[in-house]
């Protein structure tokens, strides 16, 4: 079946325009340096297409394409009215060049220049110019609204020629040359005639113009904190208002990002708002309106300052009640339940097939089947991508969907070896599975009750959960499993081994201790904890799975090592780039790139922990992965991003840092103060249950002492029960049982009521 996406790019190129891939139904592009990447080479572009066959078509406008595109919007001021308004003061006609009609209303006019302008937003009302650096989608491309983008009939680049790009419908060229400072972090110093004072509409007016002249936040290079120092610039270097600041920013700067920030999204305007608190708590390391200063020199961030900036602002950001950082709980998590990149599109795909949506949950369970396809395949350094996360929610609330559609999506990409049972017979049992799969899938279902009947049930399950931690330390090395007397223990080299578990809050704390806090088991999961609210039912159709996620899967699961081993004579396997996956081969898997900033970041959280260690001994020991989880889970980002040259900057950073502070928030609030009640409770409960199982005659006290052995002396055992009369759990009366003497028993409140009923006749 003909691709038309690939045929449409194929046909562009032929024109000599450069076109790259975008997301499917999104404006971002998917190679990781975007417009950069562009080419009319008809062998990558298929490339590009048969690992994406849905995606959208973005054309590179400027000097490589040789044309620059006129953006009319329709959006707030009709940019159809400006162009008229020019149109009609001049006594001109709009030129007759090629034409698009933009999903929103608006138009793309194609026009050739002989020095192509720069992209320039809002130069007129509602009128935008995409030139050297930027790029416009085109048919047949699918816009965010669902609608497609497609071409003016009559205008489309096989029916009509680019004319020359008319001077009135360009911005005004610069009077005077202004200096440049290359730099990763560059935003040159918007200049202005000295006045003996600013005034508002000036400070306001060269506040524009500067940020039409910062360098745009880029997903994928350096976006978050591009966007930081945009709105430092504004109240602090133009000395404007938190509202003001977020006006210009939002009108001015998001257009020029790519892809822009949805404010119309709560998540996204949340995040794109907290960015102006952040630049708030603290000013960098200048002069208070310094680009109010027309002898100031051109601003260059390097990657200290850009820490700076994001570390300052979370140092000096009050704490809420619930320990999340100058934020809003349901906002972050409403950001962190959308990651980028495939790794959301699958989430999104799941959530269509939920009767009950639990996006937060759903996150849990994607994250940890992704790193399992990954498992092998990629590195950052030690980090690999094993991961083990539980979903924690009522009965009922949805828990389920997840596993069953990423165990769909695992089947119809052929991966179904990867699955592995809903539970586990013994530590050997597991061994065996992964074995036969070096890189494993567990979904779990109630891994409360699992855990629980794992330390209950004897030697073979009680060795379970140490299997896992063990397992879960060599994904990066080789492990050797127990000697069998009938054969070889197993060798199995980086395993990968990934779970997700769900339960309800009641069997997970019961299925848990307070020792567990320390012995290293509870922080090597992620626990995704979700309210009591149940979601309501929902309706929906039943929707493929979208072939990008299936052949996403199949990408991975298929790529072997860019490094391999020296390949032995004669051996065509290794030599074809065929290789054996047994568990015995030693995987040469690809090591993903991070940046600096990354991590500076991935230490910050380390360093962020260690003292909260030592402030509070108790916890400790959840906070001790931190850094590895965050890296674990920026791993499996990049490589959903960008599969093509996978890489961890800061933005994947700050989203799995922020995932990992979230989630250890939600259970040192939520979960460790009912974990560290946990174990005198189920005590309790215990001793409760003996003592019921006497029936109406009741338990004496030397009985009951034989049959409390695991309480801690006769103190502990007198507290326990003094507690439990207290509460009325139990009660207690001396009997006579000979001659003067006296013992102590014990009932639960209905078996005394039958006894007094009993010995009242």
């Amino acid at each position: 079946m003909a691709n038309q996406f690939l045929e449409a790019a194929l046909k562009y190129a032929k024109l000599g325009w450069k076109v790259f891939p975008c997301i499917p139904r999104q404006k971002q592009p998917i190679t990781r340096h975007g417009c950069k990447d562009a080419t009319d080479d008809a062998e990558q572009i298929r490339a590009w297409w048969r690992m994406h066959p849905s995606a959208n078509v973005a054309v590179a406008t400027g000097e490589g394409s040789g044309v620059s595109v006129l953006d009319i919007d329709t959006k707030g001021v009709n940019g159809w009215e400006t162009v008229n308004a020019i149109m009609t003061e001049r006594g001109e006609k709009l030129p007759v060049t090629i034409m698009a009609g933009t999903p929103t209303g608006g138009a793309h006019l194609f026009f050739t220049a002989k020095d192509h302008p720069g992209c320039k937003v809002g130069f007129k009302p509602s009128l935008d110019i995409r030139g050297n650096g930027g790029y416009v989608l085109v048919a047949p491309s699918v816009h965010p609204n669902g609608k497609v983008y497609e071409w003016t009939p009559g205008f489309s680049p096989w029916e009509a020629k680019p004319v020359a790009f008319p001077e009135y419908l360009m911005p005004a060229a610069r009077t005077a040359p202004e200096p440049q400072v290359k730099g990763e972090w560059n935003c040159d110093s918007a200049k202005s005639p000295s006045t003996p004072s600013i005034t508002g509409n000036d400070r306001r007016d060269r506040a524009i113009a500067y940020l039409r002249e910062c360098e745009p936040a880029v997903q994928g290079g350096g976006g978050h904190a591009k966007l930081l120092w945009a709105a430092t610039a504004l109240v602090h270097g133009f000395e404007l208002s938190d509202s003001e600041a977020y006006d210009l920013l939002a009108t001015v700067y998001n257009p020029l990002c790519d892809p822009p920030w949805n404010l119309s999204d709560p998540a996204d305007e949340k995040d794109f708002r907290r960015k102006i608190g952040q630049a708030r708590t603290k000013p960098p390391s200048k002069a208070r309106g310094w680009l109010l200063d027309d002898d100031m020199p051109v601003n260059v961030m390097t990657d200290d300052q850009v820490l700076e900036l994001i570390s300052n602002s979370k140092a000096n950001t009050p704490t809420e009640p619930d320990g999340l950082p100058g934020i809003d709980r349901d906002g972050e998590l409403a950001y962190l339940s959308k990651p980028v990149g495939v790794i959301g599109e699958i989430c999104s795909w799941v959530e269509s097939q939920a009767d009950r949506h639990q996006p937060w949950l759903t996150t849990a369970c994607v994250l940890s089947m992704a790193g399992a396809v990954l498992g092998r395949r990629v590195k950052a350094g030690k980090t690999r991508t094993n991961l083990f996360t539980i979903g924690v929610a009522a009965t009922s609330a949805g828990k389920s969907n997840p596993m069953r559609q990423c165990g769909r999506i695992l089947t119809e990409a052929g991966c179904s070896e990867m699955i592995g049972g809903r539970g586990a017979t013994s530590d050997s049992a597991i061994e065996k599975l992964l074995y036969e799969s070096p890189s494993l899938f567990l979904p779990w279902d109630e891994i409360g009750l699992l855990l629980a009947g794992f330390k209950q049930g004897g030697q073979h399950t009680g060795a379970i959960v140490p299997f896992l931690m063990s397992i879960h330390s060599a994904s990066n090395s080789d492990y050797r499993g127990k000697d069998r007397a009938m054969e070889e223990s197993r060798l199995i080299k980086q395993p990968c081994l990934s779970i997700f578990g769900s339960t309800t809050p009641g069997r997970f704390t019961q299925a848990l201790d307070s020792d567990e806090l320390d012995d290293g088991w509870v922080a090597r999961c992620l626990i995704f904890s979700v309210d009591g609210v149940l979601p309501p039912l929902s309706n929906h159709d039943d929707k493929p799975i979208p072939e990008r996620i299936v052949e996403w899967v199949k990408f991975w699961r298929s790529q072997w090592d860019t490094q391999r081993a020296p390949v032995a004579s004669g051996d065509i396997a290794a030599a074809t780039g065929r290789h054996n996956e047994g568990p015995e081969v030693e995987p040469y898997p690809i090591d993903v790139p991070v940046t600096a900033v990354a991590n500076r970041m991935f230490s910050d959280i380390d360093e962020e922990f260690r003292r909260r260690s030592e402030e509070e001994d108790m916890l400790a020991g959840i906070w001790g992965k931190a850094q590895e989880n965050a890296r674990k889970i920026a791993l499996i980002i990049a490589c959903g991003n960008d599969t093509d040259n996978p890489r961890i900057d800061e933005n994947m950073a700050d989203y799995a840092c922020r995932m990992v502070r979230f989630i250890l928030a939600d259970f040192e609030r939520f979960i460790a103060p009912r974990l560290n009640d946990n174990a005198v409770t189920c005590t309790k409960q215990k001793v409760v249950r003996i003592i019921g199982g006497y029936g109406a005659k009741g338990v004496k006290k030397g009985d009951l002492t034989r049959k409390t052995q695991f309480l801690s002396g006769d103190q502990a055992r007198t507290v326990c029960l003094r507690d439990l009369i207290d509460a009325g759990l139990i009660f207690s009366r001396k009997i006579k049982v000979g001659g003067n003497q006296t013992c102590d028993y014990y009932w639960t409140p209905r078996n005394y009521a039958k006894w007094l009923e009993q010995n009242a006749k």
